[in-house]
């Protein structure tokens, strides 16, 4: 008899536990449900958009097929092509002369990637998006890849004096811009194309005619902040997550199904965080950034007090005190928002430059910096000008510029004194033909 009603209760509890388990699952469907209704992305990849056109199609198509050959030839150099700072003190990694052998300007990827540059485009099919690497499609590493391959060309040009042929070979890049889909991907090539411009204006000096196609250029460039697009697709990760197994380990594997109830809980609870950064991303550039590093306090004393608590809770609330990526998608969108900007302003002070016998603007409107909110900064130098914003710490170090290209004479560090921006001097190196591709 004892057992009986043991086994009765037994299957109750149980039974009580699988009802649970599919409220939690009903409450945490609605709430992503809300999201999707307000046009959303709930997946990774969102809705991206898609050629609609034949000349579209025929882009995308182009597009792909040139980032498969870079991404493969990639991997096979360990992603050298990405490192080589044609103006980095003290010298790249292999010979001069072998970077320009294994770097031609007629790579097959380079002529499908110029053919598809004039063309319309509106995105990628949804097959050419697969497969996914760490939840990005591949298709995203090789256009980064492809565009890393494609400033090298235009800086091996602008080292060799080429204006020409660097303009050339730089509207490819810039226009590459168009393709990439995740935030921290456009950041990155972003700011690799202002890293190409620093090597352009150091060695090459272009005619008007070159320098209006560069302006043109970046006209079309986006101008879009990102920031908000990171946490949309940040939140898409985490909710995809929740479907499957989101820690590694037989351990987490075996608590997703005794606690699965409280995970789905937990998840639920977890959503709200991501309107926290969404309502921040809306938020003047001053403001955001004081948000972000309030926040960033305020998750670091959640994950000291998270440490202390104990196995159980960790296992049954799994998403307690979750950390959104307000610290990386504020950079990621500065970051390209400043590149652009300054890239743009710089080829239209030299253009104005060019045309009064080298004279600088009067009065320059100079777009805002995304790090300070304030206008972007113009200085002049005894060897020429520098335009900058203040980078990440906020604070004005006087243009020191670092990064790819700007051959800094001293090694700047996270925590250097630093500012981001392009100096363009006045009179031009002396050019090396034999870097011409």
């Amino acid at each position: 008899m004892v057992r009986r009603i043991l086994l009765i209760a037994f299957a109750l509890v149980l039974a009580s536990y699988v009802i649970w388990g599919r409220v939690e699952a009903h409450r945490l469907s609605n709430a992503v449900a809300v999201i999707a209704a307000r046009g959303e992305p709930v997946t990774f990849d969102g809705n991206p958009p898609a050629p609609q056109t034949a000349e579209q199609r025929d882009a995308a198509s182009l597009y792909a097929q040139a980032a498969e050959l870079a991404y493969d030839r990639d991997i096979q150099e360990n992603h050298r092509a990405s490192r080589l700072d044609l103006d980095a003190p003290g010298g790249t990694e292999i010979p001069f002369d072998e970077i320009r052998t294994n770097y031609r300007g007629d790579d097959r990827a380079f002529q499908l990637l110029d053919r598809a540059t004039p063309m319309d485009f509106h995105g990628f099919e949804a097959a050419q998006r697969e497969p996914r690497e760490f939840g990005s499609p591949r298709l995203e590493s090789g256009l980064i890849d492809l565009g890393s391959f494609a400033c090298l060309r235009a800086d091996l040009a602008s080292i060799g004096g080429d204006a020409e042929t660097a303009v050339a070979a730089l509207v490819p890049c810039i226009r590459l811009e168009r393709t990439l889909y995740v935030p921290q991907h456009r950041s990155t090539h972003g700011v690799r194309i202002l890293g190409s411009l620093r090597i352009f204006f150091r060695h090459a000096n272009p005619s008007d005619t070159a320098l209006a196609t560069l302006q043109r250029a970046f006209d079309v460039w986006p101008e879009e902040d990102t920031m908000r697009t990171t946490v949309f697709l940040d939140r898409a990760r985490f909710i995809e997550m929740t479907a499957g197994q989101p820690f590694p380990g037989v351990g987490f594997s075996i608590a997703r199904r005794v606690f699965h109830p409280m995970w789905l809980a937990s998840a639920r609870r977890a959503l709200p965080t991501f309107d926290e950064s969404i309502a921040i991303a809306r938020e003047p550039w001053p403001d955001r950034w004081n948000a972000v590093e309030q926040r960033q306090r305020a998750f670091r004393q959640q994950f000291e007090q998270r440490a202390r608590s104990g196995w159980l809770t960790r296992f049954t609330d799994p998403f307690a005190g979750l950390f959104t990526w307000d610290y990386m998608a504020i950079r990621w969108s500065a970051s390209e928002l400043a590149a652009r900007r300054i890239a743009a302003l710089a080829v239209s002070v030299e253009r104005y430059r060019r045309a009064h016998d080298g004279a600088m603007p009067a009065s320059i409107q100079a777009p805002e910096d995304p790090y300070s909110g304030r206008p972007l900064i113009v200085k002049q130098d005894a060897d020429g000008y520098v335009i900058y914003g203040v980078d990440t710490d906020r604070k004005d170090d006087g243009g020191v510029i670092y990064g790819f290209g700007a051959a800094p004479p001293t090694r700047i560090g996270p925590q250097s004194p630093r500012d981001f921006g392009i100096h363009v001097p006045l009179k031009q190196r002396q050019a090396n033909p034999g870097a011409r591709p």
